[in-house]
């Protein structure tokens, strides 16, 4: 899983995605007291989204501005969710 995590990259500005629907996964990673919320879709293009704060921030909403509360995550869309979802046994 850590592979698929590193390899998460910012998506292009223009792709084709299918437009189907479906569930979208939740995996919340803690490390020394800190949350970081990873939202796959499992539709669509597989996007990934980050929150740092999972009970206040959306997914993809930070900032990414550093250190701080709502500041760590990368924000917007990132691409690399089929190989996360794979790593996890859930594709």
């Amino acid at each position: 899983m850590d592979r698929a995590l590193a390899a998460l990259r910012p998506v292009k500005a223009t792709r084709a995605c299918p437009a189907d629907l479906g569930p979208r996964h939740l995996l919340v990673l803690v490390h020394e007291g800190d949350l970081t919320a990873v939202a796959v879709d499992d539709f669509g293009c597989d996007d990934v989204r980050l929150s740092d704060d999972p009970s206040a921030t959306a997914p993809g909403e930070g900032r990414g501005e550093g250190e701080g509360q709502h500041g760590r995550a990368v924000p917007g869309v990132l691409a690399g969710g089929r190989e996360l979802l794979d790593a996890l046994g859930l594709g």
